[in-house]
């Protein structure tokens, strides 16, 4: 929900309190005269908009009235709304804070009215503009209260400068100036104490710090801020009233408006006492303070263009939605194209880790048919081998016998004696032979067969 959505709701009871009583004020009254502007004022006044307010809202009405001849109560409703609009609106600066750094916030009010929460507030959204920020708990006599602005700060990541409870709070604000200047911080905000039941202690408590910050942060740009509770109604003026009697305020914080019908005090706060609101808060989030708009204020309070704003606001919103979920498929889209590429890539890589596994086993059957061929070669050359062998060793006890029987008959019968004698010797040998040629035999067909597998 946008800002002006959470201060069209806020401001609901106060609206229904005022200017829905304003609209049946003007259905009633055919014809403006001193009956109307009477029954005005009333009704503004229990509106929570201060007397002297209301009759110079009354009286600006009847001026323009007769000045320009207004006759409609639509018209009247529309000059109320312009009144007051320039009411609040006190220059395009001056319900802005400076930009120029360093900047002192002073921030004052009673207990209760969410002085710690506003500064956290405030805090979040300098430094959500990039503005360095630091927070001194000068409020020491509240129980708790340093504490409290502790977590705080904690919360939303600023360092907070604290005593002990009890402690001098003009110097708790001594160390929190030299810390901000060491640092270079842009913007410190100082927390005090809310004694207004004491006034005299209060106002010197305040002029102790002055003389502090005009000694020690000569150039800083300064700020005193009055944190008003909006659903205090007419009390607020008398805050207002008291406090501008202690010191320069700078600007209001008015807070707590969701939920109250007492919101037509801003009206009276701006009117009387001239002094700007800087920030308005409609909730409890730190989002929910904002600084103050009159335009967008008074829209919200008489919803003339609200609705249409909002309608803006929201076709707005459901844009940035739209576009945010583009965003989302064009980078889904992307994740998937890469996604798609990484897939291809790897199918590439165990395509050609495939091909490489392929060529690798293709390689070693090669290797193991080359050595096959070899040793099938090495069988062939060593069987040849053991038949030349073999046909050698048959032919040489032929040979000897041939011989033995040649030089027989040459020698004589002497000879043949001594030839049968050798003969016997040969017929051994021969026996002798012819168990090695059995055994030539038997390994031949042993070789035959070892080869013949192969």
């Amino acid at each position: 929900m946008s800002f002006f959505s959470k201060l069209k709701e806020g401001l609901q009871r106060t609206k229904e309190n005022m200017v829905l009583s304003l609209e049946e004020m003007f259905n009633t009254y055919t014809r403006v005269d001193e009956g109307f502007l009477e029954e005005l004022e009333d009704t503004l006044i229990m509106s929570d908009v201060s007397m002297n307010t209301a009759m110079k809202i009354s009286d600006e009405l009847k001026e323009t009235v007769k000045r320009r001849h207004i006759d409609s109560a639509q018209q009247v409703r529309e000059e109320v709304k312009a009144i007051t609009a320039r009411i609040l609106d006190k220059g395009e600066t001056a319900h802005r804070l400076t930009g120029e750094n360093p900047l002192l916030i002073l921030v004052i009010g009673v207990n209760g009215v969410g002085k710690t929460t506003s500064i956290a507030k405030i805090a979040a959204g300098l430094k959500k503009q990039g503005r360095s920020v630091q927070l001194v708990a000068a409020d020491t006599f509240r129980a708790a209260a340093a504490e409290q602005l502790t977590v705080w700060g904690e919360r939303i990541g600023v360092n907070v400068i604290r005593h002990k409870e009890g402690s001098d709070p003009a110097a708790v604000l001594f160390d929190g100036i030299h810390s901000a200047v060491a640092k270079g911080t842009d913007v410190l905000i100082c927390d005090t104490a809310g004694r207004l039941h004491n006034k005299k202690n209060l106002m010197n408590e305040l002029q102790k710090m002055d003389r502090i910050i005009e000694r020690e942060f000569p150039q800083a740009h300064r700020e005193t801020l009055l944190v008003i509770d909006g659903s205090t109604g007419q009390n607020a003026l008398s805050q207002v009233r008291q406090f501008s009697e202690i010191t320069n305020i700078t600007g209001i914080i008015l807070t707590k408006l969701d939920g109250t019908a007492k919101g037509g005090i801003v009206i009276s706060i701006a009117d009387e006492f001239s002094i700007p609101v800087k920030f308005i808060g409609v909730g409890e989030g730190l989002e929910d303070m904002q600084p103050f708009r009159p335009d967008e204020f008074v829209e919200a309070l008489f919803d003339s263009t609200g609705s249409e704003k909002e309608e803006e606001e929201q076709i707005l919103e459901e844009a940035a939605v739209r576009e945010e979920a583009e965003d989302a498929l064009k980078e889904e889209s992307a994740d998937l194209q890469e996604e798609e590429k990484e897939q291809e890539t790897e199918q590439k890589e165990e395509q050609e880790t495939e091909k490489e596994e392929e060529n690798e086993i293709e390689a070693q059957g090669e290797t193991r048919a080359q050595e096959e061929e070899s040793l099938q070669a090495a069988g062939e050359e060593a069987r040849e081998g053991m038949e030349e062998k073999t046909l050698q060793e048959e032919k040489a006890p032929q040979e000897e016998m041939a011989e033995a029987m040649e030089s027989a008959e040459t020698e004589g019968p002497l000879a043949g004696e001594e030839a049968g004698a050798e003969t016997e010797a040969e017929k051994e040998e021969a026996g002798e032979a012819d168990a090695r040629e059995e055994e030539q035999s038997q390994k031949k067909g042993f070789w035959s067969r070892f080869f013949g597998r192969k």
